[in-house]
């Protein structure tokens, strides 16, 4: 229900959807120079890089009861399938798709490969937390189930 930024970079190759840290934005990976370090690989068209941010700051991190946090992931899910898949597809038919992240990033990538194998061919969790139960403080139900890697 809002504007979302998103980067991308590379012309061609497998489809890369990164995912920024713990509350970060689209331009983390650019700044924190992962674009330079794949540069070869962008320019050569072996992958192409699409960047998005966070709604961390507003699901789980937020000051709100995890009922509300897990439902404002999963509106985030639903964005990443809806708007930045169909996207990715329009750039670039390639149909090889790879998630990446590290941190909270992994987190993200691990929980969309797991739940849309049909699309994520591979899925490059970097030093991620994988149980979110700890921001949940006892409360379950199953769309906590359905975006915890660990259950």
């Amino acid at each position: 229900g809002r504007h979302m930024d998103l980067l991308e970079f590379g012309h061609a190759g497998a489809r890369v959807i990164a995912f920024p840290t713990s509350q970060g934005q689209f331009y983390e990976w650019e700044d924190r120079g992962m674009v330079h370090a794949l540069r070869r690989h962008l320019e050569n068209g072996w992958v192409q890089l699409v960047c998005v941010s966070s709604v961390d700051r507003e699901s789980w991190y937020a000051d709100a009861h995890p009922y509300w946090r897990v439902r404002r992931h999963d509106q985030y899910d639903r964005y990443l399938l809806t708007e930045v898949l169909p996207f990715t597809w329009h750039r670039n038919p390639t149909p090889y798709l790879m998630t990446t992240g590290a941190s909270f990033g992994a987190y993200y990538a691990l929980d969309f490969g797991l739940r849309y194998p049909q699309w994520v061919n591979r899925v490059i969790s970097l030093s991620g937390m994988t149980d979110v139960r700890r921001f949940c403080h006892g409360y379950h139900d199953d769309l906590v189930y359905f975006h915890n890697p660990v259950e």
